[in-house]
């Protein structure tokens, strides 16, 4: 089932819930087992409506007041509507009920490490941990890295950082995480590197696409800073990330085949004009686990089963296509790979002609290392054949490709 038809299920369900829920009166929600209304609550609760949320899950405490799963709901419930007190008298309560609730243990952490009690956080933590049954400690070690970077000890965070990914690889979050520590340790290949990752598996985390672009394009490694300083244009624009990207981005306009003036007010204007697309934005996400990291980068991280925050199911790719002006026409030119060595990218540009590929060697220069040599295909009409061109290239790719959508007047 595609995306757009999840939603749109997942739209009809809230809708009908909500007439449950809402004002029909006491009958019209009574008739729900204690069951049916956790997970009504639950949902609500995914989908941000925490007032809805709390009707069902209050109905169904009163139904079955020894659940702790419902008092776990109910304690996430209040703590995103910002009550506190209430969360964590909910989250004892579950813990009363069942005292190995890890997901409790790190919820009420969390809580306490948000409110800077620090040290019951950190023994909320270790006894979460504590259970060899717990099937997502990762979140756990994410919490307690946050908890040490407060108290100075990067060495320490890192430290849970590196046990989180190693959990679960695909945690965006922490991977950003190690990027920061080993960043401000000069320790920036390695950052960069973390930086990558946080991008992959959480691919709308501006501030992980930001560094990683800058850092990218201050090593040389053109391709990938295009695609990620142009997509912090994209998902948060008008911002002083999206100022601060597009400053490196004016420096590579020269890499986007752009027929303009190299003024600054021009080179800003053909940024909204220009688009970066990377392969898993063509197939976005199919080889990841279900879980993957959102866009938010949350201070601590509280599970829940059926939607964790901080994560989602999304498989499809990153968005619509916007629509075109009426009558624009586009160019999709595949940039291969960019070489510090002239010979060396003149080489694959030859081997890219003897394949029957048009290939082109552009020199440009590089505000921080000097000279670079870009290689691309030459223009095609349409994304379809230049994701052909990207699958026929198959060995003969180096580096990291992307696709780059420009006006066809460029």
């Amino acid at each position: 089932m595609s995306s757009v038809k999840c939603f749109r299920v997942f739209l009809l369900l809230s809708l009908l819930i909500s007439g449950a829920c809402s004002t029909t009166g006491r009958d019209s929600i009574a008739r729900y087992s204690p069951q049916q209304l956790q997970q009504m609550g639950e949902k609500f609760l995914a989908a941000g409506d925490t007032a809805q949320a709390l009707k069902c899950l209050t109905q169904a405490a009163k139904k079955r007041p020894s659940d702790p799963w419902i008092q776990y709901y109910l304690g996430l419930a209040y703590n995103h509507r910002g009550m506190q007190n209430e969360a964590v008298a909910h989250f004892n309560k579950a813990l009363a009920l069942k005292p190995d609730f890890s997901e409790a243990q790190n919820a009420l952490g969390a809580l306490y490490a948000e409110q800077g009690r620090m040290d019951m956080a950190q023994l909320c933590f270790e006894k979460a941990l504590a259970n060899p049954f717990y099937e997502t400690p990762h979140y756990v070690h994410y919490n307690l890295g946050r908890l040490y970077e407060r108290k100075g000890d990067q060495e320490a965070a890192l430290k849970e950082y590196r046990e989180a990914v190693r959990l679960f690889p695909a945690y965006g979050q922490a991977y950003f995480r190690m990027g920061q520590i080993l960043e401000g340790m000069k320790r920036g290949d390695e950052a960069r590197r973390c930086y990558g990752k946080a991008t992959e598996f959480a691919p709308d985390l501006v501030e992980a696409h930001l560094r990683y672009g800058i850092m990218s394009y201050l090593a040389g490694d053109l391709e990938p800073a295009l695609y990620s300083l142009n997509r912090v244009t994209r998902l948060d624009p008008h911002s002083a990330n999206a100022e601060e990207a597009a400053t490196y981005l004016q420096r590579l306009q020269t890499l986007m085949h752009s027929k303009e003036a190299a003024s600054t007010s021009s080179a800003v204007e053909s940024l909204h004009r220009v688009e970066v697309i990377s392969p898993p934005d063509i197939q976005r996400m199919e080889a990841l686990p279900d879980q993957a990291d959102a866009s938010a980068n949350p201070p601590y991280s509280m599970e829940r089963k059926s939607a964790p925050p901080g994560l989602s199911g999304q498989t499809g790719p990153a968005g619509p296509e916007k629509p075109s002006q009426p009558g624009q026409q586009w160019d999709y030119i595949v940039q291969v790979g960019s070489f510090f060595d002239k010979e060396v990218a003149e080489k694959m540009g030859e081997k890219l002609k003897s394949r029957g590929f048009g290939a082109i060697v552009r020199p440009v220069r590089h505000q921080v290392l000097g000279p670079i040599y870009v290689v691309q295909l030459n223009p095609v009409d349409s994304l379809d054949k230049a994701n052909t061109l990207m699958t026929q290239l198959g060995k003969e790719l180096k580096g990291t490709p992307v696709i780059i959508k420009v006006p066809a007047s460029f």
